[in-house]
């Protein structure tokens, strides 16, 4: 199962440069899969807000330059990293708000599904 930790490895190696975008993001799927199923409520808020990172910058709507902005809070182990987590999980969720009430539900299920 996904831990924490395993999460904050997983974005420490591709904030890092170890690894590319594309492969973080295929390697991260099973991760974000397991993090939901585990039950670890931490892991998961991690995970999907991982998950909302990727999917923003995949679908371009943000430069790789912010999506590393976005990630680096999500890889550390500090206190300090989990203050950060929260604020990155409470920014995403704005943003979909956000979006959710500018972009008609017809337009949100055709971006979606192309």
């Amino acid at each position: 199962m996904a831990s924490v930790q395993n999460i904050r490895e997983m974005v420490s190696s591709y904030v890092s440069g170890e690894v590319s975008a594309a492969d973080f993001a295929n390697r991260f799927t099973p991760v974000l899969m397991d993090a939901i199923k585990s039950g670890d409520d931490v892991a998961k808020q991690i995970a999907l807000a991982v998950h909302a990172q990727i999917s923003e910058y995949f679908n371009g709507l943000i430069s790789e330059d912010e999506f590393l902005v976005g990630l680096s809070p999500l890889g550390k182990s500090s206190s300090q990293g989990v203050a950060e987590i929260s604020y990155e999980v409470q920014r995403i969720e704005q943003k979909s708000v956000s979006f959710n009430q500018r972009v008609p539900a017809i337009v949100r299920n055709q971006l979606v599904t192309s």
